[in-house]
């Protein structure tokens, strides 16, 4: 067991944590990369974030 400033968690939930939050990030990426007129290459599509937790919202 990890001590958080969430609590305790295991090192398997702050990799979870740490999936999500980059997830969150990169789906950000793509929202500013859109509003700037750049298409990723190859993109993650939403079936790439399955299983993986991760707001809707963007900001």
């Amino acid at each position: 067991m990890l001590v958080t400033y969430m609590g305790p968690k295991t090192a398997g939930e702050m990799l979870d944590l740490a999936l999500g939050h980059s997830a969150h990030h990169l789906k950000q990426l793509y929202e500013y990369m859109s509003l700037i007129g750049i298409e990723p290459n190859s993109p993650l599509g939403q079936d790439d974030f399955e299983g993986i937790a991760v707001p809707t919202e963007l900001f």
